[in-house]
């Protein structure tokens, strides 16, 4: 057996036993950790029970849009075979996230090298956040599988027919449980050309994916058309855009009593006031859409509140006077438990971007390419770190190739780099601590889950 052999050999072993070690974590998790229904989650088991009962895709009774149908209708296929249990859906999330995990050493071995791959996928099988979330009924861990599968078929140097056609049937399926999916090509492609991959080719697969996408959605379109007139994917794009551009906007998710989209029945009715009060603000008042901006930021990076809620929730949070009062109810083990590891990657990501060597920059782009687009989305709209669980497996890549760099000591530090590394170290940090006190001193006027 030839060296080359062997070392694909071993690296297979440790990628089995990276991946066992995650799903059998992930299904202990799956079996003991069974978190109450208090969000979105209590619209997708419900519309999924509904459909798995012959019911139409409805919502306290009536035709909707606003939830994407992608989620429920998978679920509805576990009701079908289970019964109403979740513990089937949870190993089944189980496996799901481990799929992710073998993607994640595919894109960190084609961007760098097998070392990168395997170190990624270890953060992955081991990062808290990951785990923990194969337990709760949201669109987190399926979605991925979507978002990574369409990442990694655009980074092959030459996109054949068949990788296409497979990317436009993942693109379209992911875009069904996450509309905001839908431009991640147009990222992609871009971070491509940074790799200096051939244009008029990657054209063809765009075009192509982008038709095969439209035919996977157009009986949802279809549907949507019939029942409510409207050649659209979903009824709460003005909804999102109002709860990020209004004159009480936080950056996060807030949704008081008194606002002027609470009482509007009709879903499309309230997107579209949503979407034209917005826009009315941002053109009126474009210096207080920047200065939200930074709380956006601020919340898009922060710890993941919305699964502290999931792991301590309590029926009376909602009765409490803000969110704060909540908060603070938190455990600090389960605050770093959740956080710490993610902020280690986060830094060492950066580290790994801004001091890597010569020659390797467009592999860097590539990977970062998909997070500034979901970055930009969130700034559009509004931010939360449970939004952001898509893009951390990629950042576990770039955590990878940095901690890599730094032990084979090939950081290539200039002063201009030292210097960008430590402002990017201040603006998370000063992020974390704003965040908090966002949340300690502002508070909110009722207690939600998406904050």
């Amino acid at each position: 057996m030839d060296l080359q052999s062997e070392n694909q050999g071993n690296t297979s072993r440790m990628l089995l036993w990276i991946v066992l070690l995650g799903l059998a974590i992930r299904l202990g998790v799956a079996l003991l950790f069974a978190p109450p229904l208090f969000s979105d989650d209590i619209d997708y088991v419900a519309i999924g029970k509904l459909l798995a009962r012959g019911g139409g895709f409805l919502l306290d009774g009536s035709p909707t849009t606003y939830r994407p149908p992608g989620y429920p209708y998978i679920l509805s296929l576990f009701f079908r075979l289970f019964g109403d249990s979740l513990t089937p859906v949870r190993l089944a999330q189980a496996a799901c996230d481990m799929a992710s995990c073998l993607l994640v050493f595919s894109i960190g071995r084609k961007l760098f090298d097998d070392r990168v791959g395997l170190v990624a996928a270890g953060i992955f099988a081991l990062s808290p956040m990951q785990i923990l979330y194969v337990s709760i009924m949201m669109t987190e861990t399926l979605f991925t599988v979507t978002f990574l599968a369409v990442v990694r078929i655009c980074l092959e140097s030459r996109i054949s027919t068949r990788r296409a056609l497979l990317g436009g049937i993942v693109l379209g399926a992911g875009t069904l449980i996450r509309p905001t999916l839908l431009l991640l090509p147009c990222a992609l492609f871009a971070g491509r050309w940074g790799r200096r991959e051939s244009v008029r080719s990657d054209l063809r697969a765009f075009l192509l994916m982008g038709a095969v996408c439209l035919v996977v959605l157009l009986p949802w379109l279809i549907r949507n058309e019939e029942q409510f007139g409207r050649l659209t994917l979903t009824s709460n794009t003005g909804v999102n855009f109002w709860i990020g551009n209004h004159p009480g906007a936080s950056g996060a998710y807030s949704w008081p009593d008194d606002n002027p989209l609470a009482h509007v029945d009709d879903e499309f009715a309230r997107s579209d006031l949503g979407m034209k009060l917005g826009l009315e603000y941002v053109r009126d008042h474009p210096l207080l859409v920047l200065q939200t901006l930074p709380k956006k930021w601020a919340h898009f990076f922060a710890v993941d509140y919305w699964l502290l809620m999931s792991m301590q929730y309590q029926p009376d949070f909602r009765e409490v006077a803000n969110a704060g009062i909540v908060f603070g109810r938190f455990s600090w083990f389960n605050i770093l438990l959740t956080h710490l590891p993610f902020a280690a990657v986060l830094l060492l990501c950066a580290l790994g971007a801004i001091t890597r060597p010569p020659g390797e920059g467009g592999s860097v782009l590539y990977l970062l390419s998909p997070v500034a687009y979901w970055l930009l989305v969130h700034m559009v709209f509004y931010a939360g770190a449970r939004y952001r669980f898509p893009i951390d497996s990629l950042l576990m890549v770039g955590a990878a190739y940095g901690t890599l760099l730094m032990l084979r000591g090939k950081c290539l530090w200039t002063r201009a780099r030292r210097l960008a590394f430590a402002a990017l170290t201040v603006l998370f940090l000063s992020g974390w601590i704003a965040e908090r006190v966002m949340i300690n001193v502002r508070g909110a006027a009722s207690i939600s889950p998406h904050t």
